[in-house]
């Protein structure tokens, strides 16, 4: 067997480092990741797609070793560490990574931590597990917040936590958007709404479909919902800098086109405002859902894959029974709010990325009715990517916050600005 060497995971963790990583991983047969000393942190959509390569190299039996700095969580820090506060405690970069970061709770949970003297796997699987329960599955502070249910633990029926799900996750956006855990203004609730639509219908996709394996064996990964809040003028360089090989990629195409929609309406993009919302599993991945089996992947022509993947995103499309009520309809709800927040999804599942947004080229929104399969707002050919091979599904919708409602959570909103709020209701 060949070796590769050891991956120091950037500072700055993109979903195009990952892919390579994998490629070169899979050709050596293992993997090895070091957290050093100046920590990591995921650009948009990294996080999850960290989960997806190595639920992956699980799936083929390629083993994936986590090594850390020395010292790391030793003696009284880790209490520290994993004490529930929204300040920054006097910890280590590779401390506070491993902690209170979703990057972080996926290589503890899906990696094998090479032991120091005094922290193991089981340790710090019991230390992020423990810090997961008393939070009600939430982990991160700050700008970033995430609900992550460890898929081995959950056998809750679907009926009987419905209820609990929902109150979770619009709590986790409250929080996230307004800075406090209240029900949204009466004013807001049209965006609360779009936002929330998105989230829930993607949350039940990973709950429906994303926990088991072929013969109903639960698969080792998070079912996560990830939020985040991002400034623009730190990002947008380092998706700049992704675009170097000449081809413009999806997040630098809609950034443009979300400029130019905001110059028609002679406003200014606040660049600090940028949400971005990610809804992940470790699963089989859409197509093999829809396919009930691996097969699709293994062909060497894509073509099935696409069949199974482009039935899957229009409406009715899915691999339930006919009878279950709403069945078909979450990706329809999906695009149709991603429409509402002018934002841009993105959909990385088996060997293709897709991503859509309902802005065109001069930043105009179109009309669409989100009902017929033949409407164009079930075209998800404008950009249509090739990419290496990954496990699970991965939900990204990327939106700006809307300029009233921040102006208005902070009492400084205009009779003006809540008028151009809602007429995009």
């Amino acid at each position: 067997m060949s070796t590769t060497p050891k991956w120091v995971l950037p500072r700055h963790l993109r979903v195009s480092d990952i892919d390579a990583w994998l490629t070169t991983v899979l050709e050596a047969g293992r993997g090895d990741l070091h957290l050093g000393q100046h920590g990591t942190a995921a650009d948009p959509m990294g996080a999850a797609h960290l989960q997806a390569a190595l639920c992956l190299l699980a799936r083929k039996g390629i083993e994936c070793s986590l090594s850390v700095p020395e010292n790391t969580l030793a003696g009284e820090r880790a209490g520290a560490a994993f004490s529930v506060a929204d300040t920054p405690k006097q910890i280590t970069p590779a401390e506070s990574v491993l902690a209170t970061t979703l990057e972080g709770l996926i290589l503890g949970q899906l990696c094998q931590l090479q032991p120091t003297a005094h922290l193991d796997s089981e340790t710090l699987r019991k230390w992020q597990r423990n810090s997961l329960k008393g939070n009600s599955y939430h982990y991160g502070h700050g700008r970033n917040r995430a609900i992550a249910i460890p898929t081995i633990g959950d056998r809750r029926e679907h009926n009987t936590a419905i209820s609990s799900r929902v109150r979770n996750v619009e709590a986790s956006i409250a929080r996230l958007v307004r800075g406090v855990n209240s029900d949204p203004a009466p004013w807001a609730k049209w965006w609360f709404d779009l936002v929330f639509s998105f989230v829930f219908e993607a949350m039940e996709n990973t709950f429906d479909h994303g926990r088991y394996d072929l013969n109903r064996n639960p698969i080792p990964s998070l079912r996560i919902l990830d939020l985040a809040r991002h400034n623009l003028t730190e990002v947008q360089p380092r998706v700049v800098a992704d675009s170097s090989s000449g081809q413009q990629t999806v997040l630098d195409d809609y950034l443009d086109r979300l400029q130019r929609h905001y110059a028609i309406q002679r406003r200014k993009l606040n660049v600090s405002k940028l949400v971005e919302i990610t809804v992940a599993d470790g699963g089989l991945g859409m197509v093999g859902t829809m396919a009930r089996g691996l097969a699709p992947y293994e062909e060497i022509e894509t073509t099935a894959e696409l069949e199974f993947l482009a039935t899957a995103l229009l409406p009715r499309g899915t691999s339930k029974s006919a009878g279950e009520i709403g069945v078909g309809h979450g990706v329809r709800k999906m695009l149709r709010a991603c429409h509402g927040l002018r934002g841009m999804f993105v959909l990385r599942t088996g060997r293709f990325e897709l991503s859509r947004t309902f802005l065109d080229e001069r930043g105009r929104p179109g009309q669409f009715d989100f009902l017929d399969g033949r409407d164009a707002a079930f075209d998800v050919d404008q950009h249509v990517s090739q990419r290496q091979m990954v496990a699970g599904t991965t939900w990204t919708i990327i939106f700006p916050m809307d300029d009233a409602l921040i102006g208005r959570a902070e009492g400084e909103g205009t009779g003006q600005e809540l008028a151009l709020a809602g007429s995009r209701r």
